[in-house]
């Protein structure tokens, strides 16, 4: 099999020339997948196959999978799973009463075969649809603690985004994009981006920023509550849930999380 051709787009990478493993040709109109050494195989079949399975997919994934998951949100299928296919995704997981990370796990494939799923009527009663928001923003909040848990111990390391050292930005950059929500390069533009929220409402999950005495951003983590934050301050150190250690700050929420 020949390795798939990747080309940056700005910060994203796409396949010029997409080869997914065993798929020759796709006829999207008909349902119908052409698997080379097999033949014509129902693309219902093997999405159920896929579900099955539960392959868990998320942005920068490619593959068959990814193939199939495009074919049934109705997307150009690529066999990789960029800023498209997860728009799609989110989309599926509102109006089946998931929540909207955009990452593909057991319950979006149920849903993607009609099993499992609240209707849409039911959530758009008003205390179904003020449970979903506040649902959606516990899920991913902890979601991003989670991720950011994971690379504790991670070194510090000046312009690195990840996965095997960081500095600030980069770090929550990666955390972020691993539970579907982009954020920008820099502390700076990451404070410009998210919505401020004052530090009585301030939650875990919550972006925090660092200022100097003139207002300039210098530092961002992520607020982990009880007056902690994940973070990947400076050289020397490594990721690790410490005491906030900055006395100017200020904190942001994700848009997603609302």
């Amino acid at each position: 099999m020949s390795p798939v051709q990747l080309r940056a787009v700005g910060r994203h990478r796409r396949p010029t020339t997409s080869r997914v493993p065993h798929l020759a040709a796709t006829a999207a109109l008909s349902g119908t997948l052409v698997l080379a050494g097999v033949g014509p195989v129902d693309a219902h079949d093997v999405v159920n196959a896929s579900a099955a399975a539960e392959p868990s997919l998320r942005y920068d994934s490619s593959g068959t999978a990814v193939t199939v998951l495009q074919q049934r949100l109705g997307v150009r299928s690529t066999g990789w799973f960029g800023p498209e296919t997860r728009a799609a995704v989110r989309r599926l997981q509102d109006a089946k009463g998931l929540t909207a990370t955009g990452v593909v796990d057991r319950d979006t494939w149920r849903a993607l075969n009609g099993r499992g799923a609240a209707s849409r009527a039911a959530r758009n009663r008003p205390d179904a649809a003020r449970a979903s928001r506040s649902g959606e923003r516990t899920s991913l909040a902890e979601l991003v603690l989670a991720e950011a848990a994971r690379h504790a111990g991670k070194p510090y390391s000046y312009g690195a985004t990840g996965p095997g050292s960081f500095d600030c930005s980069g770090f929550t950059g990666y955390v972020f994009r691993r539970v579907g929500v982009d954020l920008p390069r820099s502390s700076q533009d990451q404070r410009d981006a998210v919505p401020r929220i004052s530090s009585e409402n301030a939650r875990p999950g919550d972006l925090m920023f660092s200022h100097d005495s003139s207002g300039h951003v210098f530092h961002v983590a992520i607020y982990a509550g009880d007056g902690k934050i994940w973070d990947s301050p400076r050289t020397g150190e490594t990721v690790a849930k410490r005491t906030i250690w900055t006395q100017r700050y200020s904190f942001g929420r994700p848009k997603e999380y609302r």
